[in-house]
């Protein structure tokens, strides 16, 4: 028995491009506890264009040529630091 229901996995997991499967499906709040837990500080959630981080490179990695977010419009974008 899988541990997600098939209708599930076929609308969620299975829109993973090749080489992008989800190997685990997060919501904020865990992610959030699972990097301060790692070290990180600072967890917040941002959208696709949107990053503190001066002159982040948004296309290609999250938005395609048009500026449109990449990988559709249910992604998660999150931004932590790591103390040095």
């Amino acid at each position: 028995m899988a541990a997600l229901p098939a209708a599930f996995r076929a609308q969620n997991v299975s829109l993973a491009g090749v080489g992008e499967r989800h190997h685990w499906l997060w919501d904020f709040h865990q992610l959030q506890r699972a990097l301060e837990a790692a070290g990180f500080r600072l967890v917040q959630r941002r959208a696709a264009d949107s990053s503190a981080i001066a002159d982040f490179p948004f296309h290609p990695l999250d938005l395609d040529a048009d500026g449109r977010p990449r990988k559709g419009t249910e992604s998660m974008y999150v931004e932590a630091r790591k103390p040095d």
